[in-house]
């Protein structure tokens, strides 16, 4: 059959089937490109990593966590107690954050105070008023209360946070400081 083909279209069929599988090839690479690394994954916790994060107020913070990967809980619960001062600069705050379906990991607490992190801490320390109203168990009782101090001007809103364990997230409403 070979030998009937005039040798005149022997270039012309080699020419449009290379640009027949070039156009294949090239269309294949367009729709689907090979995907460039993004670079080392970025190993730091949920909160280390909200903790780089210009939080100035609630809407920002629940941008940063969204964009973060981080769920709103429905069942973690939190508390402030109290806000006092310190001194002219600094504050402490006072309260509680549990996880009903949490266990005795405990919960991290950051503060932002005019967009930057403020303080940072875990949750340590019973609170048995709290275990009962909130029927903690497996552990969760154990890390309940906590404690920080901050900087932070009078009349200043600071903007909290408690982190669960299972990448979500509770804005904890907070008084101004005083």
């Amino acid at each position: 059959m070979w030998h009937k083909i005039p040798t005149r279209w022997v270039p012309r069929v080699l020419l449009f089937a290379g640009v027949g599988i070039g156009s294949f090839v090239l269309t294949l690479w367009v729709i689907n490109p090979v995907p460039k690394s993004s670079g080392p994954e970025d190993l730091r916790s949920a909160s280390e990593r909200l903790a780089t994060y210009d939080v100035p107020g609630r809407m920002q913070l629940i941008e940063a966590a969204i964009s973060l990967g981080l769920q709103s809980s429905r069942q973690m619960s939190a508390n402030i107690d109290g806000i006092s001062r310190i001194n002219d600069r600094e504050v402490v705050v006072r309260g509680w954050l549990a996880d009903p379906g949490g266990d005795a990991t405990p919960l991290k607490l950051l503060i932002f105070v005019a967009g930057k992190l403020a303080a940072a801490t875990d949750t340590h320390g019973e609170r048995p008023d709290v275990a009962k109203a909130l029927a903690l168990t497996f552990g969760a009782e154990k890390n309940v209360a906590f404690q920080a101090s901050f900087g932070c001007p009078p009349g200043q809103q600071p903007i909290m946070v408690g982190l669960g364990i299972e990448k979500q997230y509770l804005p904890i409403k907070s008084p101004p400081c005083p």
